[in-house]
């Protein structure tokens, strides 16, 4: 068994082979990014969030979407002190197949329908075999 490191992930394989990585990208309201990762990798997209005022990140796809939204979920508040403070949201997704697709999150409050987005981010993902 031989230890692969790719990326941030850390994974053992018979082969020698780096079967998956985990594409970390940090996005902050108005960032604009491209990424590039393979069919098997994870795509973990964080970005900053206050939770407790009922802001999120929502995520969209302009095009027929060739990600899925596997995992979203928040780690603590940036100082671990106290309530109330930033903490990281962060949304996984796993490609359907390869190609170009683009990602469009939006920091809203999902009850207000009609208000404008607080803060918009986009990052453009390359999914190649």
């Amino acid at each position: 068994m031989l230890r692969c490191v790719c990326g941030t992930a850390v994974w053992v394989v018979a082969a020698g082979v780096c079967l998956a990585d985990t594409v970390a990208v940090r996005l902050d309201a108005g960032t604009e990014k491209a990424v590039s990762m393979r069919r098997n990798d994870t795509l973990e997209i964080r970005a900053p969030a206050q939770p407790s005022t009922g802001f999120s990140w929502k995520i969209s796809f302009p095009q027929s979407p060739i990600l899925t939204v596997v995992g979203d979920r928040y780690e603590g508040s940036s100082d671990g002190k106290r309530s109330g403070g930033t903490s990281m949201q962060i949304i996984s997704l796993r490609p359907n197949k390869t190609g170009v697709t683009d990602i469009t999150l939006t920091y809203v409050r999902p009850w207000e329908k009609a208000a404008a987005p607080h803060a918009v981010a986009r990052l453009s993902v390359t999914i190649s075999d």
